[in-house]
């Protein structure tokens, strides 16, 4: 409950939640009239990210999958957003192969990951995950803390995806990456045109 609430409630959380939804507003005109736009969100947890993002999309042709890694994420889900009939609920591993996972390559013209790729071992094997399911031209939209707090331990530090990573050539003393980092390690998987704006960066496929 109190990490849905943060997610939800937090001034940071909100800053990003919105400004991610602008993104995705700017972003419906440019696909082709005679499909939806094809949205998927990753790592969406307690669904504070699609809670802001989906009011948007009523009225649009758009389409919107909901994954997490956990079952009962994806639970609590259905229910929240029962009203939605474009959304659609999966598991998914970012970590993994997304085709083993059911996800066909190029089938997203937009992903979006609010704090989810900071949480994997090996963020560039993440990222190019990611990169797999975006169809030519694709966006990334990216939103990750880029600066440690001082209460980020004593929230996150108790969860397993805090001290998941292992490329250690990259990270070191914490998940966390800079700003910086984020946009060159993109640039390094082949993301191009990439964007950055106060933790959140817009990423072409």
């Amino acid at each position: 409950v109190a990490a849905e609430h943060l997610y939800h409630s937090g001034a940071s959380f909100r800053f990003c939640n919105h400004l991610v939804t602008e993104i995705v507003r700017t972003l419906v005109d440019r696909v082709p009239p005679h499909r939806p736009l094809r949205i998927l969100e990753v790592g969406a947890g307690t669904g504070g990210l699609t809670a802001s993002v989906l009011p948007h999309l009523r009225g649009l042709f758009a389409s919107y999958c909901f994954t997490d890694i956990s079952p009962v994420f994806l639970r609590q889900a259905q229910r929240r957003f029962q009203a939605y009939a474009n959304v659609q609920y999966e598991l998914l591993n970012i970590e993994q192969d997304p085709a083993e996972q059911g996800f066909a390559a190029g089938s997203f013209d937009l992903v979006l990951a609010l704090d989810a790729v900071h949480a994997t071992r090996d963020v560039r094997a993440s990222l190019d995950n990611l990169k797999r399911v975006l169809t030519p031209g694709g966006v990334l939209v990216l939103a990750e803390a880029t600066r440690p707090r001082c209460w980020f331990e004593t929230v996150f530090g108790l969860l397993e995806g805090w001290w998941l990573f292992a490329d250690h050539d990259l990270r070191q003393g914490g998940p966390l990456l800079g700003q910086t980092q984020w946009q060159d390690v993109l640039r390094e998987n082949g993301y191009d045109q990439v964007i950055g704006e106060r933790g959140v960066t817009l990423s072409g496929g």
